[in-house]
């Protein structure tokens, strides 16, 4: 985003220029006007090209992702000899292991019939959320792609995080998420381990952008809640005709759907 005062138009001085010329010809008035209109489309070609480097940061991310889906699979074996034996402790631990070394949120276990077993959290309430746990995996076993953009539910967040306390059931979370199947030597189906990176107030992430962007960016949820920004609140609302106005200052803006595999905003 592009503040109207400071990095594209400052609309008051463009506006005090204008008055003190008013006595010229209109030709040279209407030169102005076309210079500001040329300058706006400047600003926003600019706006679109830090859009696209948004995109590319996102996809970097899941490229990440799968770098990591691909150290997961090597355990396979490993884990399915745990799970033959219901020992499963060892398999929390290598989760949690998992989550430290990569940065993740979430790293769950389900069984081949959709049911979490275990995970990295160290809260014991995850039983009571199944019917929650199972519908994440059936909504990313239905899609092209098992490495996307996705939302999860509050309820699943909150057994791993404090940031989802006080938000209500319905609410969603974005997340980079990783579905891997495992399979015993006959390529039977085991069950599957999750990965999942939440983007909401994910500072790894606002730091890599705020210094590939260059500038002011906000992520906005399908509700448009702003979930992940570097501006000094997080309260940015949605811009409206490429503008918004926050803290007393009007910024240009340029908006671009960041799309799961459903194709959903």
């Amino acid at each position: 985003m592009a503040p109207l005062n400071s990095k594209s138009i400052n609309w008051n001085i463009a506006l005090a220029f204008s008055l003190l010329v008013a006595v010229i010809a209109v030709n040279v008035l209407y030169a102005t006007l076309k210079e500001q209109d040329r300058t706006r489309q400047a600003v926003v070609k600019q706006l679109q090209g830090k859009a696209e480097t948004a995109h590319s940061i996102i996809a970097n991310e899941l490229d990440k992702l799968e770098i990591v889906t691909g150290i997961v699979r090597v355990q396979n074996e490993k884990i399915i000899n745990f799970l033959t034996y219901d020992n499963i402790a060892p398999i929390k631990v290598m989760l949690q292991e998992i989550a430290s070394l990569q940065h993740l949120d979430m790293v769950l276990l389900y069984d081949e019939n959709y049911r979490l077993l275990t995970s990295n959290s160290l809260q014991a309430r995850q039983n009571s959320r199944q019917d929650s746990y199972t519908k994440v995996l059936t909504t990313i076993l239905d899609q092209p792609s098992r490495i996307t953009l996705a939302t999860i539910p509050t309820a699943i967040v909150r057994d791993f995080s404090p940031m989802a306390a006080g938000l209500d059931e319905d609410q969603t979370f974005v997340a980079l998420l990783s579905l891997i199947a495992l399979t015993d030597d006959i390529g039977d189906q085991m069950g599957f381990v999750m990965l999942i990176s939440i983007v909401n107030n994910n500072q790894l992430l606002a730091q890599k952008m705020s210094a590939l962007l260059d500038g002011e960016y906000a992520i906005f949820d399908e509700h448009k809640h702003c979930i992940l920004t570097n501006f000094p609140t997080k309260d940015v609302p949605w811009p409206h005709d490429q503008k918004m106005t926050l803290a007393h200052k009007n910024y240009f803006s340029w908006s671009s759907p960041l799309l799961t595999t459903t194709g959903t905003p």
